[in-house]
């Protein structure tokens, strides 16, 4: 239990709610009310919320992961009115890679991917020029086994890449070539890893499809099969505002279409790829060459090393800064309704 917490921005007051940090792998800051208003009263929670939300940006910048468990966030709704507190990012989950739907003002669902599969931890659209600064979860259902939000702490991964590899991606950056698919049918098991264009740009029109990837700042082409394919370099790092620490940020590991990215279903991929159509992801340094996949495979051993997670219940919220945490989702069964918000915008 921390005594105290003083941040630059402002303090949390300790008689409203109580504090205290995990010592697991992928640990998280748990707040609790200690204010009974606080975990009865929607509206007084929003209240606190919106006051001490520069003391919270400064926790999730410099502690990590924020879970708020046993406050008064009873609904959707309520959990769009927090969401509402934070400008939002100017395209939304537009060019996103997995399939969700809107379910309220500034709310979508966590993600549709199938829940036999672990989606690797990650930093939100850091494959994009603009990219949400912070993420906002709430747990309306925990599923019934499994199902944990993981994260991972960007600084200390940063330590432990080769420094070769940091190096390079410094130097070179990284090229993210995506493709999203035209009509013609996928098998069911990889829908979600190759979203066609009307799905990723929520629209039916080659034309605004094309728009929005301008706008966004990506190249783009159509290919013969009338797939949409997009390119953008990144820098593969970016500078925190608050801390002014340089750090990892990109999606080396999870747009590298290999085993240990796609465990669950790795041969219907390599065999539904092998005649050369192509692919959802493809991952380069900025200059066009090669990433090693031994160095990928070393990203990935770090991060299963360094992810954990905590059982939602009920009513959770987690708070998380998209440049120092990354997150993911352990495999689950049951009925699981987890959805998320998008907070701020940042651009590399």
């Amino acid at each position: 239990m921390m005594d105290s917490l003083t941040l630059d921005r402002g303090a949390l007051p300790l008689d409203d709610v109580s504090i205290r940090k995990s010592a697991a792998a992928g640990a998280v800051v748990t707040l609790e009310p200690r204010a009974p208003e606080l975990a009865r009263d929607p509206a007084a929670f929003l209240g606190w919320f919106d006051t001490h939300r520069p003391a919270l940006e400064q926790l999730i910048a410099r502690e990590g992961p924020v879970r708020m468990h046993g406050f008064a966030v009873t609904c959707t709704q309520d959990f769009s009115a927090l969401a509402c507190l934070y400008d939002a990012p100017r395209e939304g989950y537009v060019g996103g890679a997995t399939p969700r739907s809107q379910l309220a003002e500034r709310v979508f669902e966590a993600t549709r991917s199938p829940p036999e599969h672990r989606l690797i931890v990650h930093q939100e659209m850091a494959y994009l020029p603009r990219w949400p600064r912070k993420i906002l979860f709430y747990c309306a259902r925990p599923s019934r086994t499994g199902g944990e939000t993981i994260t991972a702490d960007v600084r200390s991964f940063d330590r432990l890449v080769p420094a070769r590899l940091r190096d390079a991606v410094r130097d070179r950056g990284v090229r993210y070539i995506r493709n999203f698919r035209g009509p013609g049918e996928i098998p069911a098991v990889l829908a979600s890893a190759h979203r066609s264009w009307q799905e990723a740009f929520y629209t039916d029109d080659p034309a605004e499809a094309e728009a929005a990837c301008t706008r966004m700042g990506l190249s783009w082409r159509w290919l013969d099969d009338g797939s949409l394919s997009a390119e953008y370099s990144a820098p593969g790092l970016v500078t925190h505002p608050l801390t002014g620490e340089t750090l990892w940020f990109n999606h080396i590991h999870s747009q590298t279409m290999m085993p240990e990215s796609e465990p669950a279903r790795w041969e219907a991929y390599d065999a539904w790829y092998a005649d050369g159509r192509p692919k959802g992801y493809e991952v380069r340094f900025g200059d066009g060459g090669e990433i090693p996949l031994d160095d990928v495979r070393h990203i990935f051993g770090l991060l299963d090393k360094m992810a954990g997670g905590f059982r939602w219940a009920a009513g959770d919220l987690l708070l998380i800064d998209n440049i120092v945490t990354f997150h993911g989702r352990n495999p689950f069964e049951g009925e699981r309704n987890v959805q998320v918000a998008l907070l701020e915008e940042g651009e590399q």
